[in-house]
């Protein structure tokens, strides 16, 4: 499968981790007395494989080792530099992102569009100050928002859910000036744009 490139490292790894925790499984003394009857050779033979298979899974580490290092490299060129995060806070969508919140804030009823504008320049702030995919955004929820912890000066809002989410909630801080954007938006916009039970922060126009 490595040489003939029929599967991607990770997967190979991942049927690999598979068929180890089966062989524990069925290996079990326990498993005898509720599953169909293991000869006794079978199960001496199966449970020979187990170490076998974390030496299976090295093999295709070492092997596979450029591989994984290369996609460590594109990652890294997909990162935003610091001209570019200029350019992004100097951009049209951006500045009139910060400008309808300000108006939301002073009383003014923002249309479908100023609304649009608003929600993306938050989730743009957010995966920028964060250095975050758009998953924890999209997973966030008032309940995340409410239990946001302040300390020295940054509210920082946990999301349980999201692409990575086997490394721990993601972290999604706010600086002075987002908390206040953030507030505008939570108490005076989202409601006029919400369902009622939307329990997600940052909906589409139709409230879900």
């Amino acid at each position: 499968m490595l040489e003939e490139n029929k599967k991607k490292p990770g997967t190979i790894t991942s049927y690999l981790t598979s068929y180890e925790k089966f062989l524990k499984f069925i290996t079990n003394p326990c498993y005898s007395r509720f599953g169909p009857p293991l000869s006794h050779d079978h199960r001496e033979l199966l449970a020979l494989l187990l170490p076998d298979v974390k030496g299976w899974r090295s093999t295709v580490d070492g092997q596979t080792q450029d591989v994984q290092n290369q996609r460590y490299l594109d990652e890294i060129e997909g990162l935003l530099t610091a001209q570019v995060v200029l350019q992004l806070r100097s951009s049209k969508p951006y500045v009139e992102g910060q400008k309808v919140i300000k108006q939301a804030g002073e009383g003014k009823d923002l249309t479908e569009l100023e609304f649009t504008t608003a929600r993306d320049f938050l989730i743009t702030r957010f995966a920028m100050d964060a250095g975050s995919r758009p998953g924890p955004m999209n997973n966030a929820k008032l309940e995340d928002y409410r239990t946001a912890k302040s300390e020295d000066g940054v509210k920082v809002m946990l999301v349980a859910r999201h692409k990575r989410s086997k490394d721990g909630p993601a972290i999604l801080p706010m600086l002075a000036d987002m908390q206040e954007y953030m507030a505008t938006y939570i108490d005076v916009i989202r409601p006029k744009f919400a369902l009622k039970d939307e329990q997600k922060i940052f909906v589409t126009t139709d409230g879900g």
